[in-house]
């Protein structure tokens, strides 16, 4: 004896989509937008790592100074003098 198996109908519908097709990309005027604030942001970046750099050659010419005021020209500059060129320093090291 087998057994009796049902046959079952599969239910198809069937109907048109529209389909709207946006491409990936951005538009083009927002996109360049984007390029020049990159462009903008890349630029101060640059500003703001060259003023670094120059602030800290400046400090380090100014250390550098202080200790040739202390060591080197010690023999050659009065306490008058060696304290006017720390009085100079010290603003700039500011």
């Amino acid at each position: 004896d087998e057994p009796e198996y049902k046959t079952v109908k599969k239910l198809v519908k069937s109907k048109d989509l529209d389909i709207v097709f946006s491409g990936l990309a951005l538009p083009e005027k927002v996109l360049a937008k984007y390029f020049e604030e990159e462009g903008k942001m890349v630029a101060e970046d640059k500003l703001v790592a060259e003023t670094e750099d120059r602030k800290n050659a400046l400090e380090e010419y100014i250390y550098e100074l202080r200790g040739k005021l202390e060591e080197q020209y010690a023999d050659f500059a009065s306490p008058e003098e060696k304290e006017k060129g720390r009085g100079r320093l010290e603003p700039a090291a500011c």
